[in-house]
């Protein structure tokens, strides 16, 4: 996978994108042109420390929690009470 700088802002990868079971274990120079793929990937991005992970809202976190933790229970109960139904009307 070759890697060229162009100027200080992008770095662009030559790839090779082959179909399953077309030319597998080949190197990048013997990639069909019509495989050749190239992306431009920004350096900033690229040099990003590894500990980059964003601070999350203990309130929004917390609120997410509830919220799915009351879809749950709201699904429980009716589906609790469409069975209670249904053994009535079985039953019944």
């Amino acid at each position: 996978m070759p890697v060229s700088t162009v100027g200080a802002s992008q770095v662009y990868v030559l790839y090779c994108e082959t179909p399953h079971g077309i030319a597998a274990g080949t190197t990048p120079s013997q990639c069909p042109d019509a495989y050749r793929k190239e992306v431009a990937i920004d350096l900033q991005a690229l040099q990003q420390p590894a500990n980059a992970i964003p601070q999350l809202d203990p309130g929004d976190v917390a609120q997410a929690f509830g919220m799915g933790f009351g879809v749950v229970v709201l699904f429980f109960l009716v589906g609790r009470g469409v069975g209670e139904v249904l053994r009535l009307i079985r039953h019944g």
